[in-house]
């Protein structure tokens, strides 16, 4: 074994250590993906032969586009849920606004002194 396995190996131990510990994500789905990474540092020659199965010359070009795959899909959801956020703070603030002028209308005197 390489070194840069060893040094790969240990930083996706701790990222995983990390997401288990902040995001409380399924268990088992991380596991899974802990395992197909450290499998793919262990033994590169077989992401290479499986990407020649589905007709990509190189393993590292198979990742490359799974990861662009994920992030593309990463970054759908994450504007979904920015625009789903927009949309609650604006009805939120429009709320609020409406009662502070029901409020002030209600308590307000009138401008003409009686």
């Amino acid at each position: 074994m390489n070194s840069i396995q060893i040094i790969l190996i240990v930083c996706v131990s701790l990222m995983t250590l990390y997401i288990t510990s902040i995001f409380k994500p399924n268990k088992l789905l991380i596991l899974l993906l802990f395992l197909a990474c450290v499998f793919i540092i262990v033994f590169p020659d077989e992401l290479t032969a499986i990407a020649h199965l589905v007709g990509v010359n190189r393993g590292v070009d198979l990742l490359f586009y799974f990861t662009f795959l994920f992030l593309f899909l990463t970054i759908i959801v994450l504007y979904k849920k920015i625009r789903d956020l927009q949309k609650k703070i604006t009805k939120l603030i429009r709320n609020d606004a409406v009662g502070n002028a029901e409020q002030l209308s209600g308590t307000a005197e009138p401008a003409d002194g009686q």
